[in-house]
């Protein structure tokens, strides 16, 4: 498997500080696949441990905090690489993950804070009343979001159809389901 350069240097693991290859996706040639170093994802868990998921909703700084512990575990080239694989039009994405390190559903959202927030700023989602949704992917489930039905097309739209303010850019799904490294 080829390792595609996307940031202005090449990133790699145990290449200078950063601890990350990308990867072209095992699935989907337009997709991206961001691997890191186990122990910088358990580092960086271990940094944030006691950043309270509530807190992070009411105190829009300790989400930059977590952005800025995951570049400093991940690599300096990390945000960069994030924002030109959601900004490509040729990739179509990436998909990235813990690699299986945790379970804890806080911890998910840890990690998708920090991801979300290098990407830009996040929108309030007015379904879960937070800045984050967090639910359980089923391959059967009656509800009527396209979100819940694992089986249906999920298409990207930045409309702003569940948010009131405009929406920036694309940003990753992340869920622990498909949170693998």
């Amino acid at each position: 498997m080829s390792v595609v350069a996307i940031s202005a240097e090449p990133s790699g693991l145990h290449s200078g500080r950063n601890r990350f290859l990308v990867r072209p996706h095992p699935v989907h040639e337009r997709l991206k696949h961001i691997v890191m170093e186990g122990d910088a994802v358990a580092a960086f868990l271990a940094a944030v441990a006691d950043i309270d998921v509530q807190n992070l909703e009411y105190v829009p700084f300790m989400r930059f905090m977590l952005a800025e512990r995951l570049a400093e575990q991940i690599g300096p080239d990390l945000p960069q690489t994030l924002r030109n694989l959601a900004t490509d039009r040729q990739s179509g994405g990436f998909t990235l993950g813990v690699g299986g390190i945790t379970s804890d559903p806080d911890d998910f959202v840890r990690f998708g804070t920090a991801v979300g927030h290098l990407l830009g700023p996040t929108n309030h989602d007015s379904m879960s009343g937070t800045f984050y949704a967090r639910f359980q992917v089923k391959d059967t489930d009656a509800s009527d979001s396209y979100l819940r039905q694992a089986y249906r097309l999920f298409t990207l739209h930045t409309d702003g159809t569940f948010v009131e303010e405009a929406t920036d850019c694309r940003c990753p799904l992340i869920s622990g389901q498909f949170l693998t490294g």
